[in-house]
């Protein structure tokens, strides 16, 4: 029984780490304040991560004249440099940059 304990914790540790785990993720975070919430971004080609308040969030880079877009069906992220536009269900948010 305590075996099959051990096997079952370690297949889920497992599972877990792999989930979590983004390889090709840019180590260095970058930090804003987005109408007092505070929002942190890593990159990798073509997606960014998000993590907004305790969750995180992959975003697609999309086309736009404007900077850099990434958006998912919640949320869009467009970065101008210095600042940033977060949207959160039709609710826009004015983001600026605090730390690189």
């Amino acid at each position: 029984m305590n075996k099959l304990m051990v096997v079952g914790l370690m297949l889920y540790s497992c599972t877990c780490a792999a989930y979590y785990s983004y390889p090709n993720v840019s180590p260095r975070a970058i930090n804003y304040s987005c109408d007092g919430l505070p929002v942190s971004s890593k990159s990798e080609p073509g997606k960014l991560y998000l993590q907004v308040s305790h969750y995180t969030y992959v975003l697609l880079l999309t086309r736009s004249e404007k900077g850099a877009l990434y958006q998912n069906e919640v949320l869009s992220f467009l970065d101008h440099g210095p600042t940033a536009t977060l949207v959160i269900n039709d609710r826009v948010r004015n983001c600026t940059r605090i730390s690189f």
